[in-house]
């Protein structure tokens, strides 16, 4: 199967940031496989964000095994910066559902385009950001 994920906008990307600061975004996203393997991709990165909304417009193409053992996706907002990124927010999604309905029917998975809140691990419960994304999980053969 093929995960394809649409990453259209980020809202808010200013909660995470001090004052002042326009930092250069780009978002990762993360899929391990039951052998260990890790599937990554990543966006261009949209430059200089000085009003809290990043837009991209960009697709994440997974090639992923249905059924496994996790099948979850990580998406992870960074700060790109020179000597090493920052990351300033994170989601995983809990796929399970979606994909055992693609086992069953062998057929496509559409995930309706929608916002998610991020959060980070150091300031648990604070929304940091919003992504607006949308995915298809689909049969290879289409």
């Amino acid at each position: 199967f093929q995960l394809r994920v649409v990453i259209w906008k980020i809202k808010g990307i200013d909660n995470c940031l001090a004052d002042g600061e326009t930092p250069d975004v780009y978002v990762s996203g993360k899929h391990v496989m039951d052998n260990g393997t890790e599937l990554l991709e990543r966006t261009d990165t949209h430059y200089r964000t000085n009003d809290g909304k990043c837009t991209f417009n960009w697709r994440m193409i997974f090639e992923v095994m249905v059924p496994c053992s996790d099948p979850r996706l990580l998406l992870r907002v960074w700060n790109d910066n020179w000597t090493s990124d920052d990351p300033l927010a994170e989601v995983t999604l809990d796929l399970a559902s979606d994909f055992q309905l693609a086992r069953r029917t062998f057929d496509a998975v559409d995930l309706e385009r929608g916002i998610i809140r991020l959060t980070h691990p150091s300031h648990p419960g604070e929304v940091r950001c919003e992504l607006d994304i949308e995915a298809k999980l689909l049969p290879l053969a289409e």
